[in-house]
C-alpha cells in the first residue's frame, strides 16, 4: 500500500523545518568556535557542531528518501527507482581514480604536520576533467583522518560568467567565518579573514576552501600576485604561529580552473614541485584521464551490473575506447551503461 500524499507531506513540512532549525544551531555553533578563546571550551563547541552536522545529513537523506523511494504513491515509481539508482552512481565516482591525487596530499599533509600543514593546490581543466569529483574525493579523505567536529569545509561558488578579483573571493568567505565585508578595504579585510581564520585553528583542526571556477583569479596577474603573495603569504605565516602551541593544523585550498589556463600565467617564482615542494608557492596536480583499470574497477564494485568476467571486459573497452578515459564523457557512458532507462 503507498504513503498518502497527505501525510507524505506532513512528514516533509516536518523535516524541512527541523533541518533549518539544525542549520541554524550550527551556525551559530561553529561562529562561537571563532570567537571562544578556551582550548577546552573551543573543542566542546566543535564536537557540539559536529553532532548537529551529523543530524543535519541524516535528515537530509530521510528528505531525498521521500523523493527518491518507490513507496511513494505517485504513480511513477520507474522513474524514482531510476533517479535513485543514479543518484547512487554519482556518489560513488569519486572511487573511480585519483590514487596518485590522495598518494600527493598524504605525503604532504605527513611531511608538514609539525609546522602547520599549509596547502595551495591548482587542478586545471576542471570541467573536462571531472574537478568535482576530485574534489568529492579529497574531501572525502579529510574527513576520513580527520576526528569528528574538527573539519570544516568552505565551498566558494562562482559563476562562470562572474568577474573575480580578490574582494570577490573575501565575500565568498567571509560568511563561512561570520565576518561581513561592508564598507572594507581588500587589505583591511584580507587581514581580518586571516586573524579570524587562523585565531580559531585548534590541534587537529582541518579548513578546506575550495574555490570552483575561478579562471579570471589566475588569469588577472595583480590578482594573482595579490592571491599568492598576499593572502596566502599571511595565511601562511599566521598558521605557522598557530602551530607554536596547537598540532596537526591542516590548512588547504583547492582552486579549480574550468579550462586550461595560458601558457606562462603563473610565474615560476610563484609555483613549486612536489619534490621541492614549498607552502607558500602554489603546487598544480595534473587531472588526468581515467586508465582502462580504473573504469574496470568501477565498474565491478559499484556498477551493481551482473556481469561476468567477459562482459566485464567488453563493456570496459567500450566506454574506455569511446571515451579515452577523458572522466566527464566516462561519466556519461557510465550513466547510461549502467542506467539505459535515464538516457545517459
Amino acid at each position: 500500500m503507498g504513503v498518502n500524499c497527505d501525510s507524505k507531506a506532513t512528514k516533509r513540512n516536518v523535516l524541512e523545518n527541523l533541518f533549518k532549525e539544525l542549520e541554524e544551531d550550527y551556525s551559530t555553533a561553529m561562529a562561537q568556535t571563532i570567537a571562544v578563546v578556551d582550548e577546552v571550551e573551543c573543542n566542546r563547541l566543535l564536537r557540539h557542531a559536529g553532532t548537529i552536522f551529523q543530524r543535519m545529513e541524516k535528515v537530509e537523506i530521510e528528505l531525498k528518501s521521500l523523493d527518491l523511494s518507490p513507496l511513494g504513491n505517485t504513480g511513477d515509481t520507474a522513474q524514482q527507482d531510476i533517479a535513485w539508482l543514479q543518484m547512487e552512481l554519482k556518489s560513488k565516482l569519486p572511487e573511480i581514480d585519483f590514487k596518485s591525487l590522495e598518494e600527493t596530499l598524504l605525503r604532504i599533509v605527513k611531511e608538514y604536520s609539525d609546522e602547520g600543514c599549509a596547502s595551495l593546490l591548482l587542478f586545471q581543466k576542471s570541467s573536462q576533467m571531472g574537478g568535482e569529483w576530485c574534489a568529492a574525493r579529497i574531501r572525502e579523505l579529510l574527513q576520513r583522518k580527520t576526528r569528528q567536529g574538527q573539519f570544516r569545509h568552505y565551498p566558494l561558488a562562482f559563476q562562470a560568467t562572474e568577474r573575480i578579483e580578490g574582494m570577490a573571493l573575501l565575500r565568498r568567505l567571509g560568511p563561512h567565518l561570520n565576518l561581513d565585508p561592508a564598507n572594507q578595504d581588500l587589505p583591511g579585510f584580507a587581514r581580518q579573514v586571516v586573524q579570524t581564520l587562523c585565531s580559531s585553528l585548534r590541534t587537529g583542526s582541518v579548513v578546506l576552501i575550495e574555490c570552483g571556477r575561478c579562471d579570471d583569479l589566475l588569469r588577472d596577474p595583480e590578482v594573482l600576485r595579490w592571491l599568492i603573495q598576499d593572502f596566502w603569504g599571511d595565511l601562511v605565516r599566521s598558521l605557522a604561529a598557530v602551530a607554536n602551541d596547537y598540532e596537526a593544523i591542516k590548512l588547504i585550498i583547492l582552486l579549480f580552473v574550468d579550462g586550461p589556463l595560458p601558457e606562462n600565467t603563473i610565474a615560476e617564482k610563484h609555483c613549486c614541485t612536489l619534490d621541492d615542494y614549498q607552502k607558500h608557492k602554489l603546487l598544480e596536480i595534473p587531472l588526468k584521464p581515467w586508465g582502462r583499470d580504473d573504469i574496470h574497477d568501477w565498474i565491478a564494485n559499484y556498477s551493481c551490473l551482473p556481469l561476468n568476467k567477459v562482459q566485464l571486459k567488453q563493456m570496459t573497452d567500450k566506454i574506455y575506447n569511446a571515451t579515452d578515459g577523458l572522466p566527464r564523457v566516462v561519466v556519461h557512458e557510465l550513466l547510461k551503461e549502467c542506467c539505459p532507462s535515464a538516457g545517459g
